[in-house]
């Protein structure tokens, strides 16, 4: 019976006769095939079957006219050839020669059988040099190149591997054999996910797999599965994966090959670092809170009194309406009721209350963005900057003073935002629901860690002494009371877009 032939001895024979543009066909003691190259493949059109079982005698009959040796020639290689690099020609070729060689490590000895053998003798002098006489053969040579860049892979850092189209395992390095709890490389060759203890996560991997390899490219992700941890305990380990497709020497794609390591810990450590921050902001707003309350109830009371005085000085100068006193009393009445507007809203916004809509009336959209465009404290240069992209118009149930309060405090943050070459960019667009007004700057945008956090009181987007955090608080409280919304998304360096949400009348 043949001797069973190794996964190693395969690999070494590959490496070897890859090595060659002429074709080339290895075979054991029994001629039963070992391997082709790829060039061997090609020649005898078995580009597309199993080399697997296959004998020497089909190859014959299928390749007579290709004049490859007869069987019975093989065989009859004097042994005294064994480990030597000779020339022998066959009867019925001058350009197929065979070499019997022996492999000590499977004690097999094999054949190779190739177009213009020179080549081999060549290459064996040029690789073995004065090691000639230390070196039984050139696949010991080989043998001892492969050792060494598999004992390269065997101790890489991450964890590596490759398969095959069906996706299995053709290799790894030594850190996969600790995480599928294995004890050596070898156990892993020839299974596939389904096999290993992340075999329920074995058919999302599967799918990812297929998909590089039929695209070609290669991919980032993240991949979660169950491993074992450094104690040998099964735990859901995150990986940070590189994949690419694995190609022969040809192009074509025939696996996968993987890098990845552990980012378990980093995500946790994130997550910490996240949920600490947040507990920070939130006792922050809860003592900011308390102090908006308490000055908020303080300046009531003293506007309050502002407010009977203006009534009085009303009735005092009813006659002289025309007077510039009056003028001033009028434009300080106004100042006075928007600043009891906006005590309101952060006593609202405190204690998370809702405000009185009883007063509201049906407004135009179009009208309180000319008035806040009146009100901006921006140079006419500035203004300019400001672009609506279309005509916006729709009707909307509010308050003046509340849309004067949720407009200005977005313009003119972007407009100290975008700075000296920035943009602002207003537009509207409408669901089945809404009428969606669109503001979006081209300024610094916001950082990811505060982006979540921007409505929140005492939390600011603007730099420190440029804003006590009321203002977007007090954007998101009066959509809500307009029984709508205020949606943030933002890139930090490219822009910040607002999106609010007006419902539509019934």
């Amino acid at each position: 019976m043949p001797k069973a032939i190794s996964k190693q001895l395969i690999a070494l024979t590959n490496d070897f006769m890859n090595c060659f543009s002429d074709p080339c066909i290895c075979l054991d003691d029994f001629l039963q095939v070992i391997n082709l190259n790829l060039a061997a493949q090609d020649l005898l059109q078995l580009c597309d079957k199993k080399i697997a079982n296959l004998h020497y005698n089909t190859l014959f009959s299928d390749g007579n006219a290709y004049k490859l040796p007869t069987p019975s020639s093989i065989l009859a290689t004097s042994k005294s050839d064994v480990g030597i690099i000779s020339e022998r020609q066959t009867p019925s070729s001058d350009h197929w020669c065979i070499k019997p060689i022996s492999f000590a490590p499977d004690k097999i000895t094999f054949y190779l059988i190739g177009n213009q053998a020179k080549l081999f003798q060549q290459f064996y002098e040029k690789y073995t040099g004065e090691e000639h006489a230390q070196i039984a053969s050139p696949l010991n040579y080989f043998h001892k190149l492969q050792q060494y860049y598999e004992n390269i892979i065997a101790y890489l850092p991450g964890n590596i591997y490759w398969k095959d189209l069906n996706g299995c395992f053709l290799g790894c390095n030594n850190n996969v054999v600790k995480l599928a709890g294995l004890t050596d490389r070898s156990e892993v060759i020839g299974k596939d996910d389904y096999q290993f203890i992340w075999k329920e996560q074995a058919q999302k991997v599967r799918e990812t797999d297929r998909k590089i390899m039929a695209d070609g490219n290669p991919a980032e992700l993240e991949e979660t599965a169950i491993m074992l941890d450094k104690n040998g305990t099964e735990t859901l380990v995150t990986c940070l994966t590189k994949k690419v497709p694995l190609r022969d020497t040809r192009g074509n794609v025939i696996g996968i090959l993987g890098t990845s390591i552990d980012i378990t810990d980093r995500l946790r450590a994130k997550k910490a670092e996240a949920e600490a921050k947040t507990k920070e902001i939130q006792s922050k707003l809860e003592g900011i809170k308390t102090l908006a309350y308490g000055i908020a109830h303080e300046v009531r009371t003293p506007l309050g009194v502002i407010n009977l005085s203006i009534q009085r000085l009303e009735k005092q100068l009813g006659d002289m309406q025309s007077d510039t006193a009056f003028t001033s009393m009028v434009e300080i009445k106004k100042a006075a009721q928007k600043a009891a507007i906006i005590i309101n809203l952060i006593l609202a916004c405190v204690k998370n209350e809702t405000i009185n809509d009883a007063d509201f009336t049906q407004l135009n959209i179009d009208t309180s963005l000319e008035i806040i465009m009146q009100q901006l404290p921006a140079s006419k240069q500035q203004k300019q900057r400001i672009h609506l992209k279309q005509p916006i118009s729709f009707n909307y149930r509010g308050d003046t003073t509340l849309t004067d309060i949720l407009l200005y405090n977005l313009l003119n943050n972007a407009l100290r935002y975008i700075g000296d070459a920035g943009e602002i960019f207003l537009w509207q667009e409408d669901t089945a629901d809404f009428h969606c007004l669109y503001i979006k700057d081209t300024g610094t945008g916001i950082a990811d860690d505060l982006l979540p956090h921007i409505f929140q009181m005492g939390v600011s987007t603007n730099p420190i002494g440029l804003g006590a955090g009321l203002g977007l608080a007090l954007c998101q409280l009066i959509m809500h009371v307009y029984d709508g919304d205020i949606q943030c998304r933002s890139e930090e360096g490219e822009f910040t877009e607002f999106v609010l949400y007006f419902p539509k009348s019934s």
